[in-house]
């Protein structure tokens, strides 16, 4: 019997660790887990990082006595200490699920133990890989078991569900909130869903969207069938760097890119396809790959720099009131259990290679 440590980033404490999308949903991971290598010989068992140092650590990074329970670790997502463990364990088989575009550019010393990175970035580049890691392109999805039921849509033309300050948020504050204020100004009615309506960055933006009587606001995150409150669900990619400090670093990829890819697919997006709403999002080769077309989504091609042109488009698609379903096979390829029979199957031809 091999045993797997599987150590989840975000401890299941965390307000948003078993949202509809998030990949470390701990109740999720267990049914997950037992259906998956159930009589493949493996007994994997979550268990967090702060637990697993302490616990089998005894809190002394380089005693790996109590370290052989486990053959081997799978790391959801990754921090600082998660690599200090990592990089001084040579012994045992690990395998990371993470997004590493930075460390790939910048640090790739800190991936250099891992036998598999099943990566989540689009845009990962092969040059960067300095220590010939096994990588294996594996983005997010959403858990296929939460339950949808049919929503009356008519009352409102476009749902978002995302904070205003998320998208290019520390080079273009207002970008999200100038594409949401320029289709209200155009008549549609918009529903927000806005878990952050209370911080002060949120309260500014939306200051400027509540005045309008065909604007409302929801003080929560949505969550499956909320995708489905209005005829058409506004995706609005992640979008550049992010974080004020990351805004300097090396990321491995042109401006343009950056701003004009979906290098990071979000959970947004994931959210948007388990829910099987009528979507529309950015149009690039990261989106399709998903399995969207114009038979299942509605695609505008503006940049993110031009939203005049971006609204005009969203407005056309939306006068033209056309509805596009997700269909099974795209649905299907993109749930979480679809993402773990993968990531096992890999793991297991690994433990098993002499």
């Amino acid at each position: 019997m091999i045993n797997l440590a599987i150590v989840p980033k975000i401890h299941k404490s965390i307000e948003y660790s078993s949202a509809y999308g998030s990949q470390h949903d701990y109740e999720y991971l267990k049914k997950t887990i037992k259906k998956i290598f159930l009589n493949k010989n493996i007994n994997a068992k979550i268990i967090y990082l702060e637990n697993f140092i302490s616990k089998f650590l005894k809190l002394n990074l380089f005693n790996y006595n109590k370290l052989q329970k486990f053959d081997a670790v799978l790391f959801i997502g990754i921090n600082e200490k998660g690599y200090e463990t990592s990089l001084i364990n040579k012994h045992k088989k690990l395998f990371l699920w993470s997004f590493n575009q930075l460390e790939w550019v910048n640090s790739p010393e800190k991936l250099k133990n891992f036998n598999i990175i099943f990566e989540q970035s689009e845009r990962f580049q092969p040059k960067y890989n300095k220590f010939k890691n096994k990588v294996l392109y594996t983005p997010l999805g959403f858990q296929e078991d939460r339950p949808l039921v049919s929503i009356n849509k008519s009352k409102y033309d476009i749902c978002f569900i995302g904070t205003l300050d998320r998208s290019r948020r520390n080079t273009n504050l207002y970008h999200r909130r100038d594409i949401l204020l320029g289709l209200l100004k155009k008549g549609l009615t918009v529903i927000n869903f806005n878990g952050r309506h209370g911080s002060k960055v949120e309260k500014e933006l939306l200051s400027s969207l509540i005045k309008y009587p065909n604007f409302k606001l929801i003080k929560e995150f949505g969550d499956i069938n909320d995708y489905n409150s209005a005829k058409f669900n506004l995706n609005l990619p992640f979008h550049e760097m992010g974080s004020i400090e990351n805004l300097s670093k090396n990321w491995g990829m042109t401006k343009n890119d950056l701003e004009n890819g979906n290098w990071l697919i979000h959970w947004d997006l994931w959210r948007c396809i388990g829910s099987k709403s009528n979507i529309i999002t950015f149009d690039c080769p990261e989106t399709r790959s998903l399995g969207l077309n114009n038979d299942n989504c509605s695609f505008y091609t503006s940049n993110t720099d031009n939203i005049t042109n971006l609204v005009e488009e969203v407005y056309k698609i939306i006068k033209q009131n056309i509805i596009k379903k997700v269909d099974d096979k795209c649905w299907n390829s993109n749930t979480f259990l679809k993402r773990w029979e993968f990531i096992s199957s890999k793991i297991i031809e690994n433990l098993n290679d002499k």
